[in-house]
């Protein structure tokens, strides 16, 4: 075919066909069927349907009887309570090399030509259809609408022999409907670097970022593959995925799947309130009462769909941990720590004996020191931290238990999805820091950070479908930060991802030693502090509305907010020092507020405290701060000292406060000796002090120690 193909083709693949006995359980107790067709071949087994492409010497090529084939052995019987999970796979070293060329030609017309790339469209659509996890098998060449059928599977399994590549742009055709998928799926520019060169990428590149290759850079092809096994191991990754997914109610998994990818086109806030309908709608599920109801007893759930059937459960250690009840405790535990300094807040989930469960009593305590002070200008960032080897294994079961009744379920839901959105709003980056466990509903919490810190031991699961109960809302966290198949390999087979997949995937931007914890946190919360808060909450803010619009109006806002955040007076002052190749002086003025005082500390020492047009400006805002707070009782505008000086308009300003304490080192000056008069600080001057001498400007004099006490002696 193609120059790339036939490189491929030819040097790197000599691959004997595919054995599927490692995950057909051989036991004469269950019913097999195989059947052949002209173009595929089916095989169905213990709840397993494979449909295999089988037509290697033309490369499986997805000609219009071969889809055909594949529409009818994909749609068969989904009201079989039996059939729990969907293969496609294919023979040869070519697993799919796309459309058959001899249909799209031009002599076949516009008519058939539109007929092809229909009825390919009508299989996807089929896919997110179906009521069953769809997993594409892949070991091989992957071309052209080939790439467009594997992206569109629910998950993705390959080998590490597998490439990938969608070449039509060598013979004049962008792929397009490829391009639908792949947007959706990896970076942009990969994504067009594949469509519009025809460059194969392998399927390591699908998992890694930035790798050289021939001088040239591969991006990451992060998100059209879930899981890249050698060869010898693909049989028995498949067993892992199938015998997991066999292990969840049909009944979930069917409602799960459909929540997945419709929550994916609306906005997050939407999102979230269709998914507590939706959690709502799992938890009066009969498999969800089983579910709940068999983890409380210690026991494997009865799934409604089994018959005598023996449930082959594959649940790993992990998920004892998860979705724990709790014992009662007392009433008036406090179940976060909050601790705040140096403009960093930390808050703690501190009941490490339920696995920090997300009880009500918790994400109330959550919340509130969430939202605390936010008007606070010296908070910089938020970070999110628990005790114990559980971050937090989700929410409470005894709350959201069958007998519950849906209007207490539904406030569950609600206030978590308060705190995810108020994470989301705060004016400053809200940080996970995670160690061990995030399960369920703590996976969700811990994906709606801002971004995650996790150490080398940390594990992330969203295990609720092994209890009958669909991970609806976390779903919408993780689809949001993940690839779309990363994660629905976590939401439809429950399995654990390590902090190293779950940083491959994105989900954790940093994966760290337990040792290097606490010093990559204080690294991350200097590098804040160092920014304008102005600019980061302007920027935070914006980087979450964008999100959720189409790609016009995106820009449209970005141009808005970029003028915006120009005319900021740190943006100003950080051009200038740029232009004057120095460091920007963001924090001009230190604020303070506790007990209805709030002190306006002036922070500009390298320039004695000058009183500059930024300086002004930001005075000026935190001065007229919040003045409808009744609990403020006074403003104490003062100094970090540099030689007790006091001139020209710092006289002023000094002037015009309602009355001034002083040391007795203070001096006072109002110079004309460089020419300019002081017209305007002797307004201020002459209305508070004699004509002829300065007796009144001072209302209270004290020694340097005491200055400080006796200044907030005021505001009482």
């Amino acid at each position: 075919m193609l120059c790339h193909f036939k490189n491929l083709l030819q040097h790197k693949f000599s691959l004997r066909q595919m054995s599927r006995a490692a995950f057909h359980l051989t036991s004469n107790q269950f019913t097999k069927s195989e059947q052949y067709e002209q173009y595929t071949k089916l095989f169905e087994c213990d709840g397993v349907r494979e449909i295999t492409l089988r037509e290697p010497k033309t490369r499986n090529p997805l000609s219009l009887r071969m889809m055909e084939e594949i529409m009818q052995h994909l749609c068969a019987e989904w009201h079989n309570k039996n059939l729990r999970c969907i293969i496609i796979s294919s023979t040869g070293p070519v697993w799919s090399a796309g459309h058959d060329l001899k249909e799209i030609s031009p002599e076949c017309g516009v008519e058939q030509q539109t007929l092809v790339f229909e009825k390919l469209a009508k299989i996807v659509e089929n896919i997110r259809r179906a009521p069953v996890p769809v997993i594409a098998k892949v070991n091989g060449i992957v071309a052209a609408g080939g790439v467009q059928l594997v992206a569109s599977c629910d998950m993705v399994v390959c080998t590490e022999k597998s490439h990938f590549m969608t070449p039509s742009a060598n013979i004049g055709v962008f792929a397009s409907t490829p391009a639908v998928i792949m947007s959706r799926l990896m970076p942009h520019n990969k994504c067009l670097d594949m469509l519009l060169t025809g460059h194969p990428i392998t399927a390591q590149d699908a998992l890694k970022y930035g790798i050289t290759q021939n001088n040239y850079i591969i991006y990451s092809l992060q998100g059209l593959v879930s899981r890249v096994v050698s060869e010898a191991d693909l049989d028995k990754e498949m067993e892992k995925i199938i015998i997991s997914i066999k292990s969840k109610s049909r009944a979930v998994l069917a409602l799960g799947k459909e929540f997945f990818y419709k929550q994916l086109e609306l906005p997050l806030e939407q999102a979230y309130q269709q998914a507590i309908k939706k959690m709502i709608e799992n938890l009066n599920l009969t498999d969800s009462h089983e579910g709940i109801r068999s983890f409380m007893e210690k026991r494997k759930p009865n799934w409604s769909h089994i018959t005598i059937k023996i449930l082959k459960a594959f649940l790993p250690k992990y998920y004892a941990s998860c979705l724990i009840h709790t014992t009662g405790g007392p009433t008036l535990q406090k179940f976060v720590e909050v601790v705040e300094r140096n403009g960093v807040r930390e808050i703690t989930l501190n009941d490490p004996k339920t696995r920090n469960s997300l009880s009500m009593a918790m994400m109330d305590d959550i919340l509130e020191a969430l939202c605390l002070d936010w008007s606070n200008k010296e908070l910089r960032c938020i970070i999110l931290k628990a005790h114990g080897n559980v971050w937090s294994a989700g929410h409470n079961l005894r709350e959201l238990g069958p007998c519950k009744p849906s209007k207490k379920q539904t406030e569950i839901f609600e206030k978590l999805t308060k705190i995810i959105l108020s994470i989301y709003k705060a004016p400053v980056p809200v940080i996970a820091e995670v160690n061990g466990l995030a399960a369920a509903a703590g996976c969700q919490l811990a994906a709606s950070c801002d971004f995650v810190i996790a150490t080398d031991k940390s594990t992330f699961m969203t295990p609720g479908a092994n209890f009958g109960i669909f991970c609806s809302t976390p779903g919408i966290a993780v689809s949001r930060v993940m690839s779309r198949s990363n994660a629905a390999y976590m939401l439809m087979t429950g399995l654990p991802i390590n902090a190293q997949q779950a940083y491959q995937a994105g989900l954790v931007a940093r994966v760290v030693s337990e040792d290097n914890l606490e010093k990559e946190m204080c690294e991350i919360t200097s590098a804040i502090k160092a920014k304008s808060h102005a600019v980061i909450a302007l920027g935070k803010k914006f980087y979450y509305e964008q999100l959720q619009l189409p790609l016009e109006e995106a820009y449209r806002l970005g141009a808005e907010k970029m003028t915006e955040n120009l005319a900021l007076p740190d943006t100003q002052e950080g051009i200038t020092a740029f232009k004057e190749k120095r460091k920007p002086m963001r924090r001009y003025v230190r604020v303070q507020q506790s007990d209805g005082v709030r002190e306006l500390i002036i922070n500009d020492p390298t320039s004695n405290n000058s009183l500059t047009t930024i300086m002004m400006d930001t005075l000026s805002e935190e001065i007229r701060s919040d003045w409808s707070d009744e609990d403020l009782r006074c403003i104490v505008l003062r100094t970090v000292i540099v030689n007790g000086l006091v001139a020209a308009a710092g006289c002023q300003l000094v002037a015009s406060c309602d009355f001034v304490v002083a040391i007795d080192k203070n001096a006072f000056i109002t110079i004309a000796d460089i020419g300019l008069f002081c017209s305007i600080p002797g307004i201020a001057k002459s209305r508070v002090m004699s004509r002829s001498k300065p007796a009144c400007l001072v209302t209270r004099l004290v020694n340097e120690r005491d200055l400080y006490t006796k200044m907030l002696s005021y505001g009482y």
